[in-house]
């Protein structure tokens, strides 16, 4: 019987593994559920944009780095406003590789990741009023809801 082996673990020895996702910290990028990603060994310096997986209080986090001080890493979640600071090195576990969606592989290096990364990811406007629409959505909702519970 084998013993079930560390994220890290797993890289030594695979050189990348899938890793399934949970939460929407990096939507649209990365999806809850449908999508999964693909984690590989850092073989290149970390530079602000990589997707990394790394440590982070206790929990397991893929964020995207967004800068870097004498502190370590700097990281927010793409649908995030908040950042993570103080990432050490010996924290990340790894760097994406690529994202799977209805069984086709997006890579970082492809076109549209390129594109997606200028527009979104450059921009927090895109974020900020994501938040807003999403939020005027559901109070939205909540109040038919009541109107139409009211009836």
């Amino acid at each position: 019987m084998s013993e079930l082996k560390t994220p890290e673990e797993m890289l030594a020895l695979c050189g990348e593994i899938p890793f399934a996702t949970k939460g929407r910290s990096m939507w649209p990028f990365v999806r809850d559920n449908p999508d999964a990603v693909r984690i590989g060994r850092i073989e290149k310096e970390i530079v602000k944009g990589d997707v990394i997986l790394f440590r982070y209080q206790g929990r397991v986090l893929l964020h995207r780095v967004c800068g870097q001080d004498e502190n370590g890493f700097i990281t927010r979640g793409d649908n995030c406003i908040a950042c993570e600071t103080g990432i050490a090195e010996e924290d990340v576990i790894g760097i994406l590789t690529g994202v799977t969606r209805k069984g086709s592989i997006r890579t970082p290096g492809g076109i549209g990741y390129k594109l997606y990364k200028a527009l979104w990811c450059s921009n927090r406007f895109f974020v900020r009023l994501t938040h807003m629409a999403v939020s005027l959505r559901r109070a939205v909702k909540r109040r038919l809801k009541r109107s139409g519970k009211k009836r």
